[in-house]
């Protein structure tokens, strides 16, 4: 006789087809009608779990979709967000995670005495770091940004823009120093810098749950030696 199935096993699954529907879709197209369809479970049983769509994407941008046999916390029961709430409480969790703190340590080094491949390395590793271990919230924020631009342009203030600022200061300042030569384009620099490291962190998969094609330990050292001889003066 199979085992029964209690009701807290069903809500990784369900998160897990939340997340590969929100991906498809964006928040504004999905249904939750969709999202059950996925984790074949009955629309009751979506609900029991998540008063509403909104419900659901809220606990992804917190939680992100868990692998096979981990831990979720379960979903906490509480008044139904709003869209203007949602977008406050994204605002504060980009906020936080979107600040390099390896970059704020650098800068505030002005000796002139740099080891442009050293700092870099540990630049790229962290933000290695905060693609892979937000890539599901990125996904599902990148597909929905297109049908909701209150939420694109929140993303685009809170994490890409804040990042990207904290790049440009750091070329410029090492641009000052004499580290780096002098570029025709600090912008365009970074820009190539989070491309290149979001393939990596993020794009190359062809899903969220599919097989790495290319590990960090494969790709980083090479973007690093890449990206540090290509900017030395």
């Amino acid at each position: 006789m199979s085992p029964r199935v209690m009701p807290e096993d069903r809500i990784p699954n369900i998160i897990r087809a939340a997340a590969r529907v929100f991906s498809r879709r964006g928040y504004r197209l999905t249904q939750m009608e969709e999202i059950a369809k996925e984790a074949d479970v009955s629309k009751a049983t979506l609900y029991y779990y998540f008063k509403g769509k909104i419900d659901l994407f809220y606990y992804l941008l917190e939680n992100g979709a868990p692998e096979d046999g981990t831990i979720v916390p379960p979903p906490e029961d509480s008044p139904r967000l709003s869209e203007g709430e949602l977008l406050e409480i994204l605002k504060e969790r980009l906020k936080s995670v979107s600040r390099l703190k390896s970059i704020d340590t650098f800068l505030k080094d002005e000796s002139g005495e740099i080891d442009l491949e050293a700092e870099m390395g540990q630049i790229f590793a962290e933000l290695w770091e905060m693609l892979e271990s937000n890539r599901v919230q990125i996904v599902i924020l990148e597909k929905s940004a297109f049908e909701f631009p209150e939420l694109a342009q929140t993303y685009d203030e809170y994490a890409r823009q804040r990042v990207m600022r904290q790049l440009e200061e750091y070329l410029e300042s090492r641009i000052r120093l004499g580290a780096i030569r002098p570029l025709a384009s600090v912008a365009v620099t970074v820009r190539l810098t989070i491309e290149s490291l979001a393939f990596f962190g993020w794009k190359q998969f062809g899903d969220m749950y599919s097989p790495v094609r290319y590990a960090r330990s494969e790709a980083l050292p090479e973007l690093v030696t890449i990206f540090s001889n290509g900017l030395k003066k």
